[in-house]
Order: structure tokens, then C-alpha cells, then sequence
């Protein structure tokens, strides 16, 4: 009891502090290994040395099986083991799984709605996105999308706000997007690649390389904690910001609608606060490993961080519109989900101005 009770803390010391007084508070009740317990199989979209992300995939399923009194356990499995890390989505759906870890933008072949769960250019940012899925009818959306494939999905984990990117070259304005070659994904790929960028789709382990062999000119990936991991500062010397491709990151647990409906009442409660706990954690893990990150970023004496150049920005912003309008097209749900979405972000900008923007410049 009391082993298992430690290894639950040591697990949680990975977020930075952020996860111990919740590790702390469930690890009091009695760990109870039923032979009865439920096994479910999770999947996941990243691989098992990935920072912050594998670690919140094992930190979700030690929180389901707390949480749950153990009466739940789930067996985690990183991408390639059971299936392919963009195939999260029809494993769980297909019943080959009962959970996926995953994000949700992955699954846009699936529906142009999907993105909006996750992160679009210029979108919400982590704070503004858990309120518009928990309180402003995001998540009700999001489930009735995911019903349809006998899904359901919860918000697990965020990884907060993002970077822009690194740069071999500096950026003096909107033409140094010509023929730039870069690496990018998703809704993101499709609007450097109408300003003219050279748009490449590759892994991360292929970055590095990629940068040093002159086969790209930049990458994005994450933010400072998993650019640095990757050792991308290392191989370009231009940090830019804001991360205006993915403003947040939220995660997501995917459950099979059956495997969920097979549970009683108090067990399916287990999952969802299991998932919320999980989101908290992370959120507070990234802010506070982004943090140190950057500060270790500042000794690395061929580092420049800099601001994205205001004719690009206008010109990303502008064109993200566009990208994600012609998108949605006449998709009826979708377009619910953009229009709840950016009619959240206005809601917000007007009160985000009196309160925390106001509050950041007065406090200096």
C-alpha cells in the first residue's frame, strides 16, 4: 500500500508541484486490487519518450485507476505499439481500444469541426478555451460531433500557449515567407503555404536533421520545454512569437460510447475527474516548464527571441480567416462550432481587456 502510495507522488513530481496535493489528497483512500477490476486499453498519438505529453497519457491512466477506487486499470500503450499514431481515432471508435490520448485536430479528415477542440490559428488560448468548453457550450458541441462515431470525448490536458517557431534566417517582413521552408501542420500548413511558404509535414526526431542539412529554413513544434528537448536551439538561432498557430493545445480522452455506457454512474464520474484533474495538472506542468525552459534559453548565447514582424502577423491573421471560413464551408455543425467558438473569443476579448490584459500592463 504505502509503495504504490509513493510511486503515485513520484509520478505526479513530473508537473513541477502542480499535481501533488490532488496525488496526495486520492492516495489516501485504500488502493483496493480487485480481481474484479475493469481493464480498459488506452492508446495514444505521441511515443513513450515524448516530454509532457507520454507522461500525461501514464498520469491520466494512474488518475482513472485512483480515482475510481482501482476499479478501473488502464494499460497505456504509446503510438506503434497497437496501433499507428494518427489511427487513435478509429481504433477507439472501432472498439479496439476503450480510450485514446490524442488531440483532436488530428481527426480533421474526419470533420472540419474537430480542430476547434484543440487549436486553430488565432483562436482561443488555453484559459479562454477550457471556459468556453466547460461553461459556454464547447463541450456539448464536441460531444455530439464525436456521437456520431460512438464517441465521447473530455478535455485531458493542456499544454498552454505555444511559439511561434524557430528560424535560421531572421524575418525582416512579409516576403521572407517566400519559398521559406518550413515545418508545419494542419489548418497552420495551409495558410504559410498561401503566403508563399514552402510547406513541409515532418516528424519531430526528423527536425534536427532536417535544420542542419539546410532541408528546411524552420520548424514548429511546441513551446521552449519540448523545442528544447528536441534540441532545437541548437540548430536555428530565431525564436519567434506568439505561437499564433496554436494559441492552445488542449488534449483529449476519446472513449468508446459503449465501453463507457457499461459502467455504472459513480465509475463514468471517475473518468470525467480524472480527466479534469489531468488538465489542471498539465496546464500548471506547462506554464511552469515553459518558464525554465525560456530561462535556460537566455545562457544559450546564439539565441535571439523575437516578436513576429507586424506585416506578417496582419497577413497570418487575415489569411487564417480565410483559411478557416473556406473550411467550414455550409457544414452545419461545423460552422456551429466555428461561430460558438469566435463568437466566445469576442465575448472574452472585450472582458480579457478590462481585466487581465489591463492588469498585465499596470503590474508591468
Amino acid at each position: 500500500m504505502e509503495q504504490s502510495r509513493r510511486h503515485l507522488l513520484n509520478r505526479a513530481a513530473w508537473l513541477g508541484g502542480a499535481g501533488l496535493a490532488s496525488a496526495a489528497l486520492l492516495g489516501c483512500g485504500e488502493e483496493k486490487a480487485a480481481e474484479s477490476a475493469i481493464v480498459w486499453n488506452m492508446v495514444c498519438s505521441w511515443g513513450k519518450d515524448m516530454p509532457g505529453l507520454s507522461d500525461a497519457s501514464l498520469r491520466l491512466a494512474e488518475l482513472i485507476q485512483v480515482v475510481s477506487n482501482s476499479k478501473i486499470r488502464v494499460q497505456v500503450h504509446f503510438a506503434g505499439e497497437r496501433c499507428g499514431a494518427f489511427e487513435v481515432f478509429d481504433h477507439v471508435a472501432n472498439g479496439k481500444a476503450d480510450i485514446g490520448h490524442s488531440a483532436s485536430y488530428y481527426w480533421q479528415g474526419k470533420s472540419e469541426a474537430t480542430p476547434f477542440f484543440c487549436a486553430v490559428p488565432f483562436g482561443l488560448n488555453s484559459h479562454e478555451m477550457l471556459s468556453w468548453l466547460y461553461a459556454g457550450g464547447g463541450l456539448e458541441l464536441w460531444q455530439s460531433l464525436y456521437r456520431y462515431f460512438g464517441l465521447v470525448p473530455y478535455p485531458a490536458g493542456s499544454t498552454d500557449m505555444q511559439m511561434a517557431g524557430w528560424f535560421k534566417r531572421e524575418l525582416r517582413g512579409l516576403r521572407s515567407l517566400r519559398r521559406l521552408k518550413i515545418r508545419a501542420v494542419g489548418l497552420a500548413a495551409e495558410v504559410l503555404s498561401r503566403l508563399g511558404a514552402d510547406v513541409q509535414t515532418l516528424t519531430s526526431n526528423e527536425l534536427v536533421p532536417a535544420l542542419e542539412s539546410g532541408a528546411l529554413d524552420a520548424a514548429e513544434w511546441m513551446g521552449p520545454w519540448n523545442d528544447m528537448a528536441l534540441g532545437l536551439h541548437r540548430s536555428a538561432r530565431y525564436y519567434y512569437f506568439p505561437g499564433w498557430q496554436e494559441p492552445a493545445m488542449i488534449l483529449e480522452a476519446l472513449v468508446n460510447e459503449r465501453a463507457l455506457a457499461a459502467l455504472p454512474e459513480p465509475l463514468r464520474l471517475a473518468v470525467d475527474h480524472a480527466c479534469k484533474l489531468l488538465t489542471q495538472e498539465l496546464q500548471a506542468a506547462y506554464a511552469v516548464r515553459n518558464q525554465r525552459a525560456l530561462g535556460e534559453l537566455g545562457t544559450e548565447g546564439l539565441v535571439e527571441i523575437r516578436r513576429l514582424p507586424t506585416d506578417i502577423l496582419a497577413a497570418l491573421r487575415t489569411t487564417s480567416d480565410a483559411v478557416l471560413n473556406e473550411r467550414v464551408g455550409n457544414q452545419a455543425i461545423a460552422r456551429a462550432v466555428l461561430e460558438s467558438a469566435f463568437a466566445f473569443r469576442e465575448q472574452t476579448r472585450q472582458w480579457q481587456q478590462l481585466s487581465s490584459m489591463a492588469y498585465f500592463q499596470a503590474r508591468g
